[in-house]
C-alpha cells in the first residue's frame, strides 16, 4: 500500500495510534488523489502523526484475530477506522492484518 501511494505521488500518512512494546502500531492512509491529500493534510513523502498520549496496545493472539476477523463485518470496520478521520466508507477497499 505503502509504494502504490507513494508511487502516484500525493504522499502517505504514518498516524501512530498505539505503543506496543517498543514499536509503535500505525495507521496507514493512502490519498486517492490530491484533494484527498490537502483534505487531511497529507504531503509527499511521507507525513507521520502522533496522538500526544498514545496507549499501550496488546498483542493480539490468533485467536483474537480470528474473531476480530469473524465478528465484525466490514461497515463494523469502516466505522472503527472512521475514529482516525478518514472518510473510509467512501474508499473501495479496507486493508487488514
Amino acid at each position: 500500500m505503502f509504494n502504490e501511494a507513494t508511487e502516484r505521488g500525493y504522499g502517505v500518512a504514518l498516524d501512530a495510534v498505539a505503543r506496543l512494546d517498543h514499536g509503535v502500531c500505525c495507521f496507514v492512509f493512502a490519498p486517492d488523489d490530491p484533494e484527498d491529500a490537502a483534505s487531511h493534510f497529507v504531503a509527499p513523502p511521507i507525513t507521520m502523526k502522533v496522538r500526544q498520549e498514545l496507549r499501550e496496545a496488546e498483542k493480539p493472539g490468533s485467536f483474537q484475530w480470528w474473531l476480530a476477523r469473524k465478528v465484525a463485518s466490514k461497515r463494523a470496520q469502516l466505522r472503527a477506522l472512521q475514529f482516525f478521520g478518514y472518510e473510509l466508507d467512501q474508499r473501495p477497499r479496507i486493508v487488514t492484518g
